[in-house]
Protein backbone atom coordinates (compact mmCIF):
# COMPACT_ATOMS: atom_id res chain seq x y z
CA UNK A 1 0.00 0.00 0.00
CA UNK A 2 1.12 3.44 -1.09
CA UNK A 3 1.51 6.38 1.49
CA UNK A 4 -0.41 9.37 0.53
CA UNK A 5 2.17 12.32 0.16
CA UNK A 6 1.01 16.09 0.24
CA UNK A 7 3.92 17.09 -1.52
CA UNK A 8 3.74 14.72 -4.46
CA UNK A 9 -0.35 15.54 -4.84
CA UNK A 10 0.58 18.99 -4.90
CA UNK A 11 3.26 18.94 -7.18
CA UNK A 12 1.03 16.14 -9.68
CA UNK A 13 -2.03 18.70 -9.25
CA UNK A 14 -1.47 22.41 -8.86
CA UNK A 15 -4.15 24.14 -10.53
CA UNK A 16 -5.93 22.25 -8.04
CA UNK A 17 -4.11 23.14 -4.95
CA UNK A 18 -4.24 26.57 -6.10
CA UNK A 19 -7.61 27.16 -6.90
CA UNK A 20 -9.04 25.45 -3.48
CA UNK A 21 -6.15 27.99 -1.54
CA UNK A 22 -8.28 31.05 -3.70
CA UNK A 23 -11.74 29.40 -2.33
CA UNK A 24 -10.74 28.56 1.02
CA UNK A 25 -9.28 32.54 0.97
CA UNK A 26 -12.48 33.67 0.04
CA UNK A 27 -14.54 31.98 2.52
CA UNK A 28 -12.09 33.01 5.27
CA UNK A 29 -12.46 37.03 3.69
CA UNK A 30 -16.40 36.72 4.36
CA UNK A 31 -15.80 36.99 7.54
CA UNK A 32 -13.43 40.25 7.88
CA UNK A 33 -16.78 42.41 8.13
CA UNK A 34 -17.77 40.91 11.35
CA UNK A 35 -14.34 41.51 13.14
CA UNK A 36 -13.92 43.78 15.55
CA UNK A 37 -10.96 45.54 17.51
CA UNK A 38 -11.08 46.42 21.08
CA UNK A 39 -8.56 48.19 22.53
CA UNK A 40 -9.80 49.37 25.71
CA UNK A 41 -7.46 48.08 28.57
CA UNK A 42 -10.26 48.09 30.78
CA UNK A 43 -11.85 45.01 28.65
CA UNK A 44 -8.62 43.05 28.51
CA UNK A 45 -8.42 42.41 32.51
CA UNK A 46 -10.81 40.86 34.71
CA UNK A 47 -13.03 42.74 36.47
CA UNK A 48 -11.65 40.97 39.78
CA UNK A 49 -8.09 42.61 38.96
CA UNK A 50 -6.41 44.95 41.42
CA UNK A 51 -5.07 47.10 38.30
Amino acid sequence: MRKFSLVEFSVNHPKLVVILSIVITLAFMTQFPKMKTDTNPKHMLPDTSDV
